[in-house]
């Protein structure tokens, strides 16, 4: 702790470290120690006095195997430099030994607590679920395999499982729908009109995988609305674009702040239900279409450049969407999907977004498993939230519903 106290936000540091009666979120570039503080988190958590947690009272989620690893790992060197002062009742001696008073002190707890804890910690460490949100949603199916209506002994699929199952599928169904048996001969003409068979192809596998729910978009067709999960993501980039703004604030706007502009309006419009080729666009918004974000300026910190750069593709990618057309394709690719899906699940797998998927599925209609899994964690920590997407926010809101 001596070297964050040298830091000059040490203070701010401490306090999102310590505070546990309301919700912290930290807002930092890459390289400044967010990593370090979740660790710390997760110490004085265990540590802290009154009402200390177990490791396994807690939630601890990444986006990466890599990520995951780092945060156990230098969990578990914290832990042990924690336990060698505690056995040498070095109090003032190194790292560790500063950090042990530092805890005996703010939580006016002895040393042999801390050893207690610690030790307790050191065997919980492998049963914790430190790790990304995949691997937690795995673990979750396994434990409600009945309620998620999931093989007990599934296999995750990294993807080459359903490449293999859809190429097979896909090249039966299109002999059959194309051969002089097929019945839909006047739509196919249709489609291919407008798209080549490589693009339904490609259009057809990326709806096969489960991220996408053929019914949520057979409403937004019939005029239903989006979904709740798709606005609460649309406002979220909303939120992020105005804050990027007010940051980077500039008298006479430069390329990246009217790009961010443009996207905030694209996202507020998708968001009050306007037809995504139908928005009447000026001559300026026009050349913004198609316009690339370029190079962050100075200034620019590098994670909020990536935000910006991530924001505007996605705002022009809605722009991209053509519904009458969306509704066609549905249409003639919709039985096949469902035929991918179901017989790639009754083989036992699950591909890896099909696990999110199922878990904000299984919260969202089984109150009482997610009432079960909001009593077995006390605590949520998530490493990188900004990068969660629509799916994942959803789960870390039933998650982390009062």
């Amino acid at each position: 702790m001596s070297n964050v106290e040298l830091l000059p936000d040490a203070d701010s540091r401490l306090m999102a470290e310590t505070t546990f009666d309301r919700n912290v979120v930290v807002l930092a570039g890459a390289g400044t120690g967010k990593t370090t503080l979740l660790v710390n988190r997760l110490i004085h958590a265990l540590l802290r006095e009154p009402h200390p947690l177990r490791l396994t009272d807690m939630l601890a989620l990444t986006f990466t195997n890599k990520a995951a690893n780092e945060m156990k790992a230098r969990l578990r060197d914290r832990l042990h430099r924690l336990l060698v002062a505690c056995e040498a009742e070095a109090g003032s001696e190194g790292a560790g030994g500063t950090d042990l008073e530092a805890f005996k002190q703010r939580y006016h707890v002895s040393t042999a607590h801390v050893r207690e804890k610690i030790r307790i910690a050191l065997r919980d460490l492998e049963k914790s679920q430190i790790a990304t949100l995949h691997s937690f949603a795995a673990h979750v199916l396994r434990l409600y395999p009945l309620e998620a209506r999931v093989d007990p002994h599934f296999h995750e699929d990294e993807g080459t499982q359903f490449l293999e199952t859809f190429q097979n599928a896909w090249d039966a169904w299109l002999e059959q729908e194309l051969g002089a048996q097929g019945s839909a001969h006047a739509q196919w003409q249709d489609l291919l009109n407008h798209m080549d068979l490589q693009e339904i192809r490609s259009f057809a596998f990326s709806l096969c995988q489960d991220q996408i729910s053929i019914s949520e978009l057979d409403q937004q067709m019939g005029g239903e609305g989006s979904s709740p999960a798709f606005r609460k993501w649309l406002q979220r980039k909303q939120q992020q674009i105005q804050s990027l703004l007010m940051q980077y604030d500039r008298a006479k706007p430069r390329k990246i702040e009217k790009l961010l502009s443009f996207a905030e309006r694209v996202f507020d419009r998708v968001g009050h239900g306007e037809p995504y080729m139908s928005f009447p666009l000026s001559d300026e918004e026009k050349a913004l279409v198609d316009s690339t974000i370029g190079k962050a300026p100075v200034e620019w910190d590098a994670s909020d450049f990536q935000d910006a750069r991530r924001a505007v593709q996605a705002a022009q990618q809605l722009l991209q969407v053509n519904e009458v057309l969306l509704g066609k394709v549905l249409h003639l690719l919709g039985p096949f999907v469902e035929r991918v899906r179901q017989g790639f699940s009754a083989k036992g797998w699950i591909r890896f977004d099909g696990l999110l998927i199922r878990v904000r599925d299984l919260l969202r209609d089984h109150p009482m498993v997610r009432e079960q899994l909001k009593r077995s964690y006390a605590a949520i920590m998530v490493d990188e939230f900004q990068d969660t997407d629509p799916v994942q926010y959803e789960i870390l809101l039933y998650l982390g519903e009062r």
